[in-house]
């Protein structure tokens, strides 16, 4: 009776113990309200910037339908945001993201604070220091190269040795831009008469940076397999921790361009090193990350992405940079 006794008393506190580890973890309301989505990308050198706003939302963001924008440069306002109307493709592609047109130069070691508040009193602010800019470029040389690169396709590329030097006893971050400018002299047939009309091209060439120990964090390789599961640095940013202080030539390459360059009348790069801060480098590995076949949204582990905006989420990165133009040489096509 007594070793009968023992066994109901161990089974009532097995039952004690077992309900006393059981609790309830409260869900996070599904329905709880959109935070306001700022993005956007300011450089120093430019004189309008376009701020993106939208609220997050269960599956995908949703539309801002009307917003005030503040500028405060150095604790003093200096520009109300400009709504821009919505293009057509942007509506068709995006859904009617609110573009917000910011009309004002900022200068390096700028203090500047965003106000964002929308219609129904949602209030998001960002507060940032314009980066100083990177120290001049020192050297850049050019070469046509044969190297392997993209899905281990063997090619003549335009390498680029860009000498820059960091600027000691501080942290910096960087990024790498190759720009291209051209313009074209086309005639137009009109009444047997013939115009001449001249199109400008803008946009960022292709950079692949396997090779630079600086630009693969201490990887580099031959080329390879763009569709592999290791992230690229499409974005070619970077940190002085492998030559702080000191001079470093980055060796990157680009694709060259076959044209008949008869009607080219300009066709030049760009070359911009960009500073940024800590925050908007890691942003851009996040986009690294995101923009790379290693990510598999499915299968991958969430990633967490960084926001400096306060009573929101979402990324309002500063640059400043140094930039060197050069001229680009044409190759004839065969055809």
């Amino acid at each position: 009776m007594k070793k009968h006794s023992i066994h109901i008393f161990l089974l009532l506190m097995l039952i004690v113990f077992c309900t006393s580890c059981m609790n309830e973890l409260p869900f996070k309301n599904a329905n709880s309200k959109s935070k306001i989505i700022m993005n956007a990308f300011i450089n120093s050198d430019s004189i309008n910037h376009i701020l993106y706003l939208n609220y997050t939302g269960k599956q995908s963001y949703t539309d801002v339908t009307d917003a005030n924008v503040e500028v405060t440069v150095n604790d003093v306002v200096v520009a109300q945001g400009i709504v821009l109307p919505p293009e057509e493709d942007q509506v068709y592609y995006n859904g009617n993201q609110m573009k917000i047109l910011i009309d004002y130069k900022f200068n390096p070691g700028d203090k500047v604070r965003i106000d964002a508040i929308t219609d129904d009193g949602q209030h998001a602010w960002i507060e940032e220091i314009v980066p100083l800019p990177p120290l001049p470029i020192e050297n850049i040389d050019t070469v046509r190269a044969y190297t392997r690169y993209g899905d281990n396709y063997y090619g003549e590329l335009l390498r680029f040795d860009i000498t820059i030097k960091d600027k000691p006893e501080e942290k910096n971050y960087y990024r790498l831009i190759l720009e291209r400018q051209s313009k074209n002299d086309f005639e137009i047939d009109e009444d047997d008469s013939y115009n001449h009309i001249s199109s400008g091209i803008t946009g960022y060439f292709k950079i692949y940076n396997h090779e630079d120990i600086v630009l693969t964090d201490g990887n580099p390789t031959l080329g390879g397999d763009e569709y592999d599961d290791k992230p690229k640095n499409i974005y070619s940013v970077f940190d002085d921790s492998r030559f702080s202080g000191t001079n470093h030539t980055l060796r990157v390459y680009k694709d060259i361009d076959y044209t008949s360059g008869e009607n080219l009348l300009e066709y030049r790069c760009y070359v911009r090193l960009q500073s940024i801060n800590k925050q908007t480098y890691r942003h851009y590995q996040y986009l690294n990350l995101m923009d790379s076949y290693a990510y598999d949204p499915m299968f991958s582990e969430p990633v967490i992405q960084e926001s400096n905006v306060n009573g929101g989420t979402g990324m309002v990165c500063f640059s400043s940079e140094t930039s060197v133009l050069m001229e680009l040489p044409i190759r004839e096509s065969n055809n």
